[in-house]
């Protein structure tokens, strides 16, 4: 007797041990393992969220065969759809070429986002054409979900991404005041936060030019000039100083010989 094998010995399969594994708010890494008792290999493994939304899963191990004895499969970095409020619910559902298979449902618990923290820095002043560092590496999520930091260095022609990361350097290649903006994404919202830079011209040193030297060279000589004629009439009066002395003397011992002779 022939025994014919058919859709009516054909198993359905099985879908066991789901996860959802959180990446960031609001994304996360799904897995469930599939199970064929037949070894039939799965058409699709679908991943259900909220009853509406479908993704694809794939293989974690493309050369895993042994379906009878279960081979996980992922669907990576999916974002929850917004709105249904913070919990929501998520199945898995499998066929092979016979058959279709579900799992039971799963509970997603999704907490509010908040906004992140930037934080740029203080405000500073610095020369023209020097090289600054920006350091935002203080910024925060309250969440713990990762940061993207968006640098703009002039807000005054409006926000422009001139700069990516969390500490970056630039140069100032003409004087003013500036403000500059930190932006900080945690892939949902973001905020934006400020300082101010003031960029100066240095000073320069004047140019020491034919004119200049030529000046100082007029200035020398008229002190030159000054101080000659100083001593030179401190010279003459202390000359006069003597020869009046002298005089003086002379005048003086003069009478003295004339008052002897006439006592004698």
């Amino acid at each position: 007797m022939t025994v014919v094998a058919g859709i009516l010995d054909n198993q359905r399969p099985s879908l066991f041990g789901g996860t959802a594994t959180r990446l960031r708010r609001g994304v996360y890494d799904f897995s469930i393992y599939y199970l064929d008792y037949d070894d039939d290999e799965p058409l699709e493994v679908v991943l259900v969220v909220d009853n509406q939304t479908e993704y694809s899963m794939v293989q974690e191990d493309p050369f895993a065969y042994e379906y009878a004895k279960g081979v996980k499969f992922v669907a990576r970095s999916v974002r929850v759809p917004r709105g249904g409020g913070e919990w929501h619910t998520y199945y898995f559902y499998a066929r092979d070429s016979y058959l279709g298979g579900k799992s039971r449902y799963y509970s997603l618990h999704i907490l509010p986002n908040h906004p992140p923290v930037p934080v740029p820095g203080v405000s500073m002043k610095v020369k023209v054409n020097q090289f600054v560092t920006f350091n935002g590496s203080r910024s925060y999520d309250p969440d713990g979900d990762p940061l993207s930091y968006y640098w703009d260095f002039d807000i005054r022609d409006g926000f422009q991404v001139e700069k990516e990361g969390a500490v970056v350097v630039w140069m100032f290649t003409e004087p003013g005041n500036y403000t500059v903006t930190l932006k900080v994404d945690d892939g949902e919202l973001n905020a934006t936060a400020y300082i101010h830079v003031e960029v100066y011209e240095p000073e320069k040193a004047s140019p020491q030019g034919p004119s200049v030297l030529l000046g100082a060279a007029i200035l020398l000589l008229v002190v030159i000039i000054f101080v000659a004629v100083f001593l030179l009439v401190r010279k003459h009066r202390e000359e006069a100083e003597i020869e009046r002395m002298w005089e003086a003397e002379e005048e003086e011992s003069a009478t003295y010989r004339r008052k002897g002779k006439i006592e004698e």
